[in-house]
């Protein structure tokens, strides 16, 4: 992707990134595939999942979407390259999508990356769209309900969301005594910034159906009480009112 067509949306902001097709038709097409590269929300350690971040493989040109800590790490067992990533996209600053931003550009510097690395976003939140010559990508990042961030994934092959249960979240810092910790006017903020800042699966199914989306991707979950947790049952919420495939991620599941 050489040429980047950038549409900003203000109030939700989203940004919307297309091929040049023109420049397009000279490169050889191989195709765009998704791989989601770390799939916690965070900041909570987990053994099996690194925090967030995407890696966008677009005609063998690699695009990532935030950069989570152990991002590196999970590019090189992706089987990419890390010094091969020019372009990075943060749909916000929190710990969790930008703590790994730092050993990745010390890597590259490291290990003699030529080119200067572009680095996209800023200190409020924002959704990207991706538009390729097979298939359209949108990445919500962390967000509430936002017709604008709908507007922007209108018709898109697939939704990549973020997912959130509040109840688990609330159950685990039960268990390891965070929440008591908090003062009562701590726990109203955590409250009111958990609901208006993230979705949850019955939300993610009304936002993909109104949007229109073919597929959802399930990323950033959030920890749960369950260290098993396999998470199917965000799917099931969902599907009450989306009818397309709805699809828990891994960390280095390809789509």
């Amino acid at each position: 992707m050489k040429t980047l067509a950038v549409c900003l949306l203000m109030g939700s902001l989203g940004a919307v990134f297309a091929i040049d097709r023109s420049a397009a038709q000279t490169a050889p097409t191989t195709g765009t595939q998704l791989i989601t590269l770390g799939t916690a929300g965070g900041p909570l350690p987990r053994a099996d999942r690194a925090q967030s971040s995407n890696l966008l493989v677009v005609n063998g040109a690699l695009y990532l979407i935030d950069a989570g800590g152990s991002v590196t790490s999970r590019v090189v067992q992706s089987g990419h390259d890390f010094r091969k990533i020019g372009k990075i996209f943060i749909t916000h600053p929190h710990s969790d999508h930008t703590a790994g931003l730092a050993t990745l550009m010390v890597s590259q510097w490291e290990y003699q990356r030529a080119e200067p690395t572009d680095i996209y976003g800023g200190g409020v939140a924002f959704s990207y769209r991706f538009d390729t010559l097979d298939r359209s990508f949108l990445f919500t990042g962390d967000t509430g309900w936002s017709d604008a961030v709908i507007d922007l994934a209108k018709g898109a092959d697939v939704l990549v969301t973020e997912v959130t249960s509040t109840d688990d979240v609330i159950g685990l810092m039960k268990r390891n005594g965070a929440w008591q910790a908090k003062t009562e006017s701590e726990q109203e903020g955590w409250l009111r910034h958990m609901h208006e800042e993230h979705v949850t699966p019955e939300e993610v199914g009304r936002f993909a159906a109104q949007a229109g989306v073919k597929t959802v991707v399930m990323t950033h979950l959030s920890p749960s009480p369950d260290p098993n947790d396999d998470f199917a049952r965000y799917a099931i919420a969902a599907k009450k009112h989306f009818s397309g495939s709805v699809l828990i991620a891994k960390d280095l599941m390809k789509f």
